[in-house]
């Protein structure tokens, strides 16, 4: 049923507990008299002909009614109140007279905007950085404003837990350095489509995504062809289907050819097996980060064909000298190791009998035996490990001279 928004105080009795559709906002209420009502009416027309809602707007708004929320679909919804709790009320109203003074120190908070809302934080937040991570819903035309080229911003987070395929097409038009998405997590092929598209050619663009649900070989195959500088996706499982769909889509000669070589991150992924670990080790880009915690002999072998520049495993606690052996015979130029802390003989001696010129990074590792030091010393300006005993510097090769 539609509404005309001009005749809603004439058409009030069609309102009823489980709320109305009125074209593309929509109202929920409960208890409402005929004066809150005709109020309504007023804050209606506003929120439809997409003015600015203000303070005093809001005043009626209080302990009086019961229960109330206002719901906008499709627009936005630049105000979430429950009236029983007044504290969220008052948050809500001081956040719009904040937004309108030009503060942004509330903007945590906003779950919804209106075109309006989305006009005025471009025009008057002055911050490179645009974050709402509690924002749950946004519009094509809200992302064409948050992410217009003419804009301020060099990164943009929003906390939206699911998208629509035109939203994923305005975000991905967005020329900032940084899109972070942490809290999504479905998407459609189509919208992974587009959001690879983000940062084309920019080797400074970082996409970041969220858990990734339904990661299956067609969503993979979308987002391996990314071109931008950084992927971070966060995905905790991957099949061997989805790791080899995503690592042939990185090979694509197209864009092989045009010598984009972006970085793929998987923070979350804490255990693969060796066919998986084959597949990932066979992606074409510059760093490649897995968020192991744990690795077998066959993971360790698998992933040494890398062929980028550099394998981080930086979440890795422990490792067994045959695991870096496997490690060690990679062609990448540097292998990061940085939550090992403990050098074992048996790591010392992996090290010291590799044959390769690769770095290896180990930050946490602060002590060494007596026999540990004279093992490694030849290969000294491979090894970088952490400050402390080694002198001031955390990036410095290990210094003998400072223990």
């Amino acid at each position: 049923m539609t509404i005309d928004p001009n005749r809603i105080g004439e058409e009030k009795d069609l309102l009823g507990e489980e709320g109305v559709d009125i074209g593309v906002p929509r109202i929920a209420y409960h208890n409402q008299t005929a004066e809150h009502m005709t109020r309504l009416a007023g804050l209606l027309r506003k929120v439809m002909t997409d003015q600015p809602i203000r303070g005093s707007d809001l005043q009626w708004i209080g302990p009086q009614i019961d229960h109330y929320t206002l719901y906008i679909d499709g627009t936005g919804m630049p105000l979430h109140m429950a009236a029983a709790d007044t504290s969220l009320w008052r948050r809500n109203k001081q956040f719009i007279e904040q937004v309108e003074a030009g503060n942004f120190m509330n903007q945590a908070n906003l779950k919804y905007l209106s075109n309006a809302a989305a006009k005025m934080i471009v025009a008057k937040n002055k911050d490179k950085s645009l974050l709402l991570p509690s924002l749950c819903v946004l519009t094509k035309t809200q992302a064409e404003i948050l992410c217009d080229d003419k804009n301020h911003f060099t990164s943009i987070g929003l906390g939206l837990a699911e998208i629509h395929d035109d939203v994923a097409t305005a975000l991905s038009k967005f020329t900032g350095h940084e899109l972070d998405l942490p809290r999504l997590t479905h998407v459609t092929e189509h919208q992974a489509r587009s959001l690879a598209k983000y940062g084309n050619g920019d080797q400074d663009a970082q996409l970041t995504m969220g858990t990734i649900f339904n990661f299956d070989p067609p969503i993979a195959a979308a987002f391996g062809k990314f071109r931008g500088g950084l992927l971070n996706i966060g995905i905790s499982l991957i099949s061997e289907k989805s790791a080899n769909a995503f690592a042939e889509a990185t090979r694509d000669e197209t864009l092989v050819e045009m010598e984009m070589i972006p970085d793929f991150c998987f923070p979350d992924l804490k255990t693969i097996d060796g066919d998986s670990a084959r597949a990932l080790a066979s992606i074409y880009g510059r760093t490649l980060t897995i968020g192991l915690t744990e690795i077998s002999d066959d993971v360790a072998k698998e992933l040494s064909a890398f062929t980028g520049d550099y394998l981080q495993l930086d979440w890795l606690p422990t490792i067994t000298g045959k695991q870096l052996v496997h490690l060690l015979t990679g062609s990448y130029d540097e292998l990061h190791l940085n939550n090992i802390t403990e050098m074992t003989d048996e790591i010392a001696k992996a090290l010291r009998e590799s044959t390769t010129n690769m770095e290896v990074h180990m930050k946490r590792v602060r002590t060494l035996t007596k026999k540990q030091k004279e093992l490694l010393s030849p290969i000294l300006g491979l090894l970088i490990f952490g400050k402390g005993a080694f002198g001031d510097d955390e990036f410095r090769p290990l210094n003998f001279d400072g223990m």
